[in-house]
């Protein structure tokens, strides 16, 4: 099965994808709808801005041309009877317009572009426009003769069909590459600072999913203190109605798992209990025996026995240190010298060391503390290094040295097995590969427990000093 992208395995990621995604979307959809308004509203602007110029120049260009009949009018003789003004207009030389057209001209100073014609006939154009065809309506769209994008012109035509029976025209140029700068700077000087939404949209959703995880991690946090050690029911007080059934589901499971580890504790309690008094009672028949025991050839058997009900007993004792150790919740600690606790163990070992002839090679440097339950760590030493001297031959040698913040313990026997070395912390595993070592199975597993209560390590490795086994106490 492949494996999902990160963002999708965190909750907060995927909030914030699907939030920003739509969002900035949208965001994209109104900034081009209103990109396109604006180049529409531009457009418009500069159509009316074309047509206020012809209505404009038509009117002065009529007023002109009416002023200077006027005065022509009043410059001639009196009329003759039948004699009108528009008789008059007919015969009015055209060069009248073109001097009216040639003052307006003087008189232009803008950067407009234009062209008037008179009866159809051009009597004035700017030179940008002279080579322009005709427009065709109100409103239309010229190229030159080599369209580019300089090329392209917007025009807008007016025609007045009676002025004085001269029919007059206008033409009202506009290049399309000054609208379409125009536009630009429009859209930036207006959008420009719009830019900056969506990094504020971003940083905003950031912000709002990170507060609305808050009660998430909060919860998470709850759940990682929890241990076998710490099965208390989480707080249930101002959740969110989201995190309600997760948590009610997890203290459910941590209630399930408080009344299973209280029928165990409660089993190996009893048990151990229960064993005690039959325990007790073969072993004063074993010795009712032996005192009163004739026959030399039953003294292998109740030796044999002796040692059974002393395998029982110890393993009876171990259960009974293994329950306690999992009904307390909390050890109490105190700075310990590593030192004096491995002095202490090698002491009450003695006799057997002795009996094996075995020596101790003890290398700790200088003094080292560590902070851990006396009667806890007594029982993790006495059982580690118990386990190396039942394991050293006769004759071998037990090492004991450390390094920096670990502890190693080493012996000279036949080791443990690669295979074997991440099971010999269960309960009742025995690594007895020459089957001539007797034991509960529960020392080793009792070690662990402790190291686990302290948060120390403790591991089977491969020997540094040693050609046996090797168990490492690293400490926090």
């Amino acid at each position: 099965m492949p494996t999902p992208a990160p963002w999708r395995r965190r909750i907060s990621w995927r909030l914030v994808i699907y939030v920003l995604v739509p969002a900035l979307l949208l965001l994209s959809i109104a900034a081009v709808m209103a990109a396109y308004r604006s180049r529409l509203a531009v457009s418009e602007l500069y159509d009316r801005q074309m047509e206020r110029s012809a209505n404009i120049m038509l009117a002065f260009l009529q007023h002109e041309y009416s002023e200077e009949k006027t005065d022509e009018e009043n410059e001639s003789e009196p009329l003759t009877p039948g004699q009108n003004l528009e008789q008059d207009a007919e015969q009015a030389p055209n060069q009248e317009i073109a001097v009216i057209i040639g003052q307006i001209s003087a008189r232009q100073t803008s950067d407009a572009n234009y062209r008037i014609y008179l009866d159809a006939t051009l009597f004035f154009s700017t030179p940008d426009v002279a080579a322009l065809p005709r427009c065709d309506a109100a409103f239309s769209a010229v190229d030159g003769p080599t369209p580019t994008a300089e090329s392209a012109w917007r025009c807008y035509k007016k025609s007045e069909p009676s002025a004085g029976r001269q029919g007059i025209e206008i033409e009202i140029f506009d290049r399309m590459q000054r609208r379409e700068l125009s536009t630009r700077e429009l859209l930036y000087s207006v959008f420009l600072p719009f830019l900056l939404l969506p990094l504020l949209l971003v940083l905003s959703v950031f912000g709002a999913v990170r507060r609305g995880l808050l009660p998430l991690r909060k919860v998470s946090t709850e759940i990682a203190t929890r241990s076998v050690g710490n099965l208390q029911a989480l707080p249930t007080q101002a959740l969110p109605l989201e995190l309600a059934p997760v948590v009610s589901a997890v203290n459910g499971l941590l209630d399930g798992v408080r009344h299973g580890l209280a029928r165990e504790q409660r089993l190996s309690d009893d048990a151990a209990h229960e064993l005690r008094t039959p325990l007790t009672s073969m072993s004063m028949l074993e010795q009712l025996m032996r005192r009163e025991n004739r026959d030399e050839r039953l003294q292998p058997h109740l030796d044999g026995l002796q040692q059974s009900i002393a395998r029982s007993q110890r393993m009876v004792d171990q259960l009974l240190l293994f329950a306690r150790l999992q009904s307390a919740q909390q050890l109490s600690t105190e700075p310990l010298l590593l030192r004096e606790l491995i002095e202490q163990q090698l002491g009450d070992l003695s006799p057997l060391i002795t009996d094996k002839e075995l020596s101790v090679a003890l290398d700790l440097g200088q003094d080292y503390f560590l902070n851990g339950n006396r009667d806890a760590m007594d029982l993790l030493l006495r059982n580690v290094i118990g386990n190396a001297v039942k394991y050293s031959p006769h004759g071998g040698q037990l090492i004991i040295f450390r390094e920096r913040r670990s502890l190693y313990i080493e012996d000279t026997g036949p080791g443990v097995a690669d295979a074997a070395r991440a099971r010999v912390f269960d309960r009742f595993y025995r690594n007895d590969s020459e089957g001539t070592h007797s034991g509960s199975g529960l020392g080793l597993s009792l070690a662990k427990r402790v190291a686990d209560q302290h948060s120390f390590s403790l591991s089977c490795g491969t020997p540094l000093r040693g050609t046996g086994g090797s168990f490492v106490l690293s400490f926090s």
